[in-house]
């Protein structure tokens, strides 16, 4: 198993009463499968998906990846595991305005060498190939050289699913992807992303779109903060 997430709960104070904003989660996902969590706004969805990646710590259960329990690792190293095994999208634009689409792709290079677009030692000829077939993968290879400003909406999200697969993560987490999207790019976005399922990554996204679950797809929905799985 990939993913196994058990009994995953993420507790708050709220007006001076304790609120469960993730209730004992469940779920676990194999390589290749693409699992879609609908639910409406504020029901947990991305809290969720932040306890996945280990951006947030849960007041109890675990998330196991390969094996590993991410909350038995540093921060320092679950920071390494999101930047080279987990990929990320989060909701919205996430790309850095001050650097080209081609640098914006090859940046976890970067984060993970500890250096920064122009400085230090670089391996520009592999990064660059691998960052250019990413783009390609994606459809919009003719943008490297521009800026995140000079983009659509959904031109910025496929720069950041290259951006997100630069390191050919095992896990993609999705927040929202398509959210701010029109119908026929919408469409666009989640089939890049059946396409990279199909090549072996396994794919956890959350919409409160229902029409993103197509026949095929892991579905779940979450309500207050419980998942459940539908069949």
């Amino acid at each position: 198993m990939l993913l196994e997430i058990g009994g995953l709960t993420k507790a708050y104070t709220r007006n001076h009463r304790p609120f469960a904003a993730v209730k004992e989660a469940n779920l676990s996902l194999e390589a290749g499968e693409f699992a879609v969590i609908t639910g409406r706004s504020g029901s947990g969805k991305t809290t969720l998906l932040s306890l996945a990646a280990g951006l947030l710590k849960p007041s109890s259960g675990a998330v196991v990846f390969q094996g590993q329990n991410i909350f038995t690792l540093k921060d320092g190293e679950i920071s390494f595991l999101r930047n080279t095994k987990i990929g990320y999208l989060p909701q919205g634009t996430s790309l850095l305005p001050s650097l080209t689409v081609l640098d914006n792709v090859r940046l976890p290079f970067y984060l993970q060498s500890g250096g920064a677009p122009g400085k230090g030692p670089r391996r520009d000829g592999e990064t660059v190939e691998k960052a250019l077939s990413l783009l390609d993968r994606a459809g919009i290879l003719p943008l490297a050289p521009a800026y995140p400003q000079e983009l659509s909406g959904g031109e910025q999200r496929r720069v950041s699913i290259a951006r997100a697969l630069f390191n050919a993560p095992a896990l993609l987490l999705a927040d929202e992807p398509t959210g701010d999207l029109d119908e026929q790019t919408t469409a666009e976005i989640m089939g890049l992303l059946r396409q990279i399922a199909k090549g072996g990554a396994a794919i956890l996204l959350v919409t409160h779109e229902p029409g993103a679950v197509c026949p095929g797809d892991r579905r779940y929905v979450m309500n207050a903060g419980t998942l459940t799985e539908e069949k």
